[in-house]
């Protein structure tokens, strides 16, 4: 019974009015700063309240563009990782874009013990953005993306930054948008260094 309190102070954490604004063009959820015991539920939350959003902005014949950085890190829970399957899959039907960002294919794998949960959202991905990879992870994009040709890895193995490879459904090609660093433009889009767009 002494336990009873803090029990009830936990399910009722997340049972109050949210002071965000949920019509908001824009909207980030960060959960870095979480402590783990909540970092399960944060993230279930945060996945159906972008459902609820998709749904109603397909509702009203809009798009919803969906951008998880980290990716790798919910695919490493089973029950967040069957959650993104399957909003994975559902995505389109509400005219919602599912966008996973991660630096490495080792690290999804490494994540997702279930390999076919991450092959059932790779095999409902069209579009792919491919940088440099090491061989490690080209040797495992081979597994997982056998529609892109083993030659064409060629161009993200030790690839320059702003170089790669992008697939579109079933065409692949190599790009090249690299941007002179003299440029006003490369220092809103270099993230080597954030403190540089604060000045």
């Amino acid at each position: 019974f002494v336990f009873l309190p803090i029990f009830n102070l936990f399910l009722n954490l997340f049972n109050h009015r949210t002071n965000v604004d949920l019509y908001s063009k824009l909207m980030v959820f960060d959960l870095s700063i979480l402590k783990e015991n909540l970092r399960v539920t944060s993230m279930l939350v945060m996945l159906e309240t972008v459902k609820n959003l998709m749904r109603r902005n397909s509702q009203k014949g809009e798009w919803t563009k969906v951008y998880i950085d980290e990716f790798h890190e919910l695919l490493g829970i089973p029950v967040v990782a069957n959650y993104v399957l399957s909003q994975w899959k559902e995505a389109a039907k509400y005219l919602g874009m599912m966008n996973g960002i991660t630096q490495n294919m080792t690290d999804l794998v490494n994540n997702s013990p279930d390999s076919a949960k991450l092959t059932g959202i790779i095999g409902n991905t069209q579009y792919f953005a491919l940088f440099h990879q090491s061989a490690t992870d080209i040797s495992l994009l081979q597994k997982f993306v056998p529609a892109i040709s083993p030659a064409m890895f060629h161009y993200v193995e030790g690839a320059e930054p702003g170089m790669g490879l992008l697939k579109f459904g079933s065409i692949t090609i190599p790009f090249d948008m690299k941007i002179r660093k003299e440029s006003d433009l490369y220092k809103y889009v270099n993230s080597d260094d954030i403190k540089k767009l604060d000045e």
